[in-house]
């Protein structure tokens, strides 16, 4: 996938994950702030995983 189009998936994907979030926004962050968005998701997804296996 071309950069550009990857950019704009992420985009998406965070305001879909941060509701209020605006694009204007999240194109001010900073490649860190994005990077620990998807980390927290990621391991709040990994954590239900677990709590449903139980």
């Amino acid at each position: 996938m071309p950069p550009e189009l990857r950019w704009r998936f992420t985009r998406q994907h965070i305001a879909e994950l941060r509701p209020g979030w605006t694009l204007d926004y999240i194109d001010r962050l900073s490649q860190a702030d994005i990077l620990d968005v998807l980390a927290f998701k990621k391991g709040q997804a990994k954590a239900q995983a677990q709590i449903r296996q139980k």
